[in-house]
């Protein structure tokens, strides 16, 4: 049934969504070798596809279906004909139809001719190294997130021209987290000068993403230093999903991964690192990245746009993962962020956070804009990422106390307060993400046995988000 140039004797009826066991008994092998016929580049190019598709047990039908999009397939005429050597395949669809059986797109330009074997070898070689290359920065990061200010500490005591300061920052009340590390550093044989810092400590800056604390906020309990402090971050800190998740682990989210984005100071960073803790998945920031690239450089914005455009177009070439973003450009049509999350496919999901009047307030004092072009910013915004199933508009509360009366930047409580704004945010956003499911969901096992904010959404997440301290 099979002997019409590997045709798939399979109807497709009900071979989707049924029992694998099934659609196994039923899967009949694609017949091997192809009619050479008058193109024997095409006829060895259709032995490696078909190769592939009696590997992962694949039928014509069910790859029509993951290629329906690509390459607008009505039906599976025209893959019948591809590889059975009657009709050209065209050199993209070659591209395409690699990727839908997981074969490697360069394996298959090199079965038709299109690509010379040792190029292909080469890619492939780059691949790995790119992918090593990442696995090792992913490791500096978790390293530099864990012990950032031993780093800078160990850095500093060879030469012992510099003095070290450590001070420990946490946040929240009714969550609280070791949200940072603040790093003061004085040069105890001369005058203190950043230049000289960032060249002494360079190794380091790169590896933990310190940068100067220029934020005006009042950190508690910070002395002053002739050097500004430097903040390690944590809790928002780049990381890899948890070892514990596995892809049937599924949290239910119906995405390879989300980006949370916010005008600046509604807490998308804060607000992805909590998502990112509850479902276990990993932590990205489009800006960190960019950074990294130049080794802690001034963030170049194009940069940052076209690792976001990369991700978009590919979210499972890195799955499970929560990436943060900040709307700095100003709103239009035009702008990458509009075009990009505007219309990310289906496989992300955008969650946007909406000012609330009062944070506006909040906002325009650190920042120095006047509060109606900040609120008109968000108004354009919102109407550029308009809501829908896929992208979720999120209010982001502002600083409160038990009281319930706005807390300013200079009030002492004003930190705590600030990110128990963005705990109560990451709840709704995972109660809009669980649709009619109980917001528990949504968290693996693993996930609630290891960090206290995944626990915390297993189980208190109902009286965390009324403010009761002691759901914590």
């Amino acid at each position: 049934m099979a002997g019409r140039g590997g045709a798939d004797p399979v109807n497709g009826r009900g071979a989707q969504g049924r029992g694998s066991g099934r659609q196994a008994r039923r899967f009949q092998p694609h017949s091997l070798p192809t009619r050479i016929g008058a193109d024997p580049r095409q006829a060895r190019w259709a032995d490696a596809m078909k190769t592939a598709l009696n590997r992962e047990q694949i039928s014509l039908p069910a790859l029509a279906e993951r290629v329906v999009g690509p390459l607008d397939l009505q039906g599976t005429h025209k893959l019948r004909r591809w590889l059975s050597n009657e009709t050209t395949v065209p050199a993209h669809a070659i591209i395409e139809l690699a990727r839908a059986v997981g074969a490697h797109e360069s394996d298959m330009l090199a079965a038709y001719g299109l690509r010379s074997p040792s190029i292909s070898k080469l890619v492939r070689r780059a691949e790995e190294a790119e992918e090593r290359e990442q696995q090792l920065r992913a490791h500096c990061a978790q390293e530099g997130r864990t012990t950032g200010d031993a780093l800078f500490a160990a850095a500093a005591a060879p030469g012992g021209r510099w003095s070290v300061t450590v001070r420990p920052h946490w946040r929240g009340r009714r969550h609280r987290c070791h949200f940072a590390d603040h790093v003061l550093l004085e040069r105890v044989d001369a005058i203190s000068e950043r230049a000289d810092a960032e060249r002494d400590f360079a190794e380091v800056f790169e590896r933990t993403a310190a940068s100067w604390d220029a934020t005006p906020l009042l950190v508690e309990g910070l002395p002053v230093g002739p050097l500004p402090p430097l903040i390690v971050h944590r809790f928002t800190a780049p990381h890899e999903p948890t070892a514990h998740h596995a892809p049937t682990d599924a949290p239910g989210v119906g995405a390879q991964g989300v980006v949370v984005t916010g005008l600046q100071w509604t807490g998308s960073y804060t607000v992805a690192a909590l998502l990112a803790k509850a479902l276990g998945w990993g932590l990205g920031s489009f800006a960190r990245a960019a950074r990294s690239v130049h080794g802690g450089a001034r963030l170049d914005f194009a940069l940052a746009d076209e690792i976001m455009q990369d991700w978009l177009r590919r979210p499972d070439n890195s799955p499970r993962r929560v990436w943060a973003h900040v709307l700095t450009e100003p709103p239009g049509p035009t702008a990458p962020s509009a075009r990009l999350l505007g219309d990310a496919g289906p496989d992300v999901r955008v969650i946007m956070m909406v000012p609330e009047p009062e944070l506006i307030e909040i906002i325009a004092a650190l920042s120095g804009a006047a509060p109606a072009e900040l609120a008109a910013q968000s108004r354009a915004w919102g109407e550029l990422l308009a809501p829908h199933p896929r992208l979720l508009h999120v209010p982001a509360p502002a600083p409160r106390a038990a009281d319930g009366s706005v807390l300013r930047a200079d009030d002492p409580r004003f930190l705590d307060a600030y990110f128990d704004a963005s705990v109560d945010a990451a709840f709704d956003a995972l109660r809009r993400l669980a649709g009619d499911r109980p917001v528990s969901a949504l968290v693996p096992e693993q996930a609630r046995l290891s960090d206290p904010f995944a626990a915390l959404v297993a189980g208190g997440a109902q009286a965390a988000s009324t403010g009761d301290p002691a759901a914590t």
